[in-house]
């Protein structure tokens, strides 16, 4: 089917009649021309990869539509040297994809630009399931367990389950969104994604590029540095949730350069274990909170200052915080807020604070 529709003239349509599993032998041919691909339901109709091959490769200047199906068990392995990695086993596409009511899980990849999907073009998903992808055994690099990211992706209520990431550094066991990404998330739910490496960075997300989160919640994800996100680049995040993660350093979000922007959001129960801390946060960036709540973050023996917030410890670079009508309290340690930048506040409530606070007036 896939061989007829590279050869069509007009845009081509793949519809699935029965059900069940349809398992690959062997790799299917790259998706050359705009197709849309349709299944009766992702609890009806499964397409294997059978642990031996990659299940989609759709190639640069297409348009194609993927519709209620699961791919599974992918496999693609890339040679140890970065140009030679791999991209992904599950959903390769460097064309422009939309994605509705579809699962990826149980893909696997060794030296691979993610595990589920490889996007280097526009990918649309809705209503979307991405779980138990990651790494072989053997694999340390691995970018992006359920995604890896370098185009521009916009999911809406869709969840990243259980995936992991494998490399010495920035992973993003949920999502790596490398330079000159963007990533738009609205209604997205990542949930107990970890490194496979144990100094993988970025349990939910490893963000290089833009990334814009609404209405979302990161959960039980950890990492090395960042249980939940990790950002160099540009992160704005509304109305979204992360609690529950874990990390050496910035249990809950960690910005290492770039800009961060976070409006009505909740940060607790987050946990980190090593100097500076940072359960909630660990800034060295441009850091601003608006009507945000961060409590309950605790360092791993309740002793380090910022269990809440930690303003940069690093030897070089300083970040910069500002807090408006936030509320930060019933964080553990000797102090919440621990600063060795630029803090700044205004309308808030804030148990402690470790540094200097440049006062805007209206707190308590």
């Amino acid at each position: 089917a896939i061989l007829d529709a590279n050869t069509t003239a007009d845009e081509d349509t793949i519809s699935f009649a029965t059900n069940g599993v349809i398992t690959l032998v062997t790799g299917l041919p790259t998706i050359t021309n705009n197709v849309i691909i349709t299944g009766p339901g992702t609890n009806l109709l499964t397409i294997s990869g059978d642990s031996l091959v990659r299940v989609l490769y759709l190639s640069a200047d297409t348009t194609n539509s993927l519709s209620d199906l699961t791919i599974a068990d992918g496999l693609a392995v890339g040679g140890a040297m970065p140009e030679d990695y791999a991209k992904a086993s599950g959903v390769s596409s460097a064309g422009t994809l939309m994605m509705q009511r579809c699962v990826i899980k149980n893909c696997r990849t060794q030296f691979s630009l993610g595990a589920g999907i490889y996007n280097a073009g526009y990918l649309e998903m809705a209503d979307c399931m991405i779980t138990t992808c990651k790494g072989t055994y053997q694999s340390y690099q691995v970018r992006g367990g359920g995604i890896y990211n370098e185009g521009t992706v916009r999911i809406v209520n869709s969840a990243i389950v259980n995936c992991q990431g494998s490399a010495n550094g920035p992973a993003g066991s949920g999502i790596y969104n490398a330079v000159g990404g963007r990533l738009f998330a609205t209604k997205l739910r990542i949930e107990s994604c970890y490194g496979y490496h144990p100094q993988s960075d970025g349990g939910a997300i490893a963000n290089y590029g833009d990334a814009e989160i609404n209405g979302s919640l990161i959960a039980n994800c950890r990492g090395y540095w960042a249980g939940g996100i990790e950002s160099f680049g540009s992160l704005t995040m509304t109305n979204s949730t992360v609690r529950n993660c874990s990390a050496e350093n910035g249990g809950g979000i960690m910005i290492l350069s770039g800009t961060a922007v976070l409006n009505g959001c909740t940060i607790s129960s987050n946990q980190c274990s090593i100097m500076p801390g940072g359960a909630g946060i660990f800034n060295k960036g441009a850091l601003s909170l608006y009507n945000c709540t961060l409590s309950q973050n605790t360092s791993a023996d309740g002793d380090l200052p910022g269990s809440a917030i930690v303003d940069n410890d690093f030897s070089s670079g300083f970040g910069t915080t500002y807090l408006n009508h936030c509320t930060v309290v019933s964080n553990s340690g000797p102090a919440e807020i621990y600063v060795r930048g630029s803090l700044s506040t205004a309308n808030s409530i804030i148990g402690s604070v470790q540094g200097t606070n440049n006062s805007g007036g209206y707190n308590l």
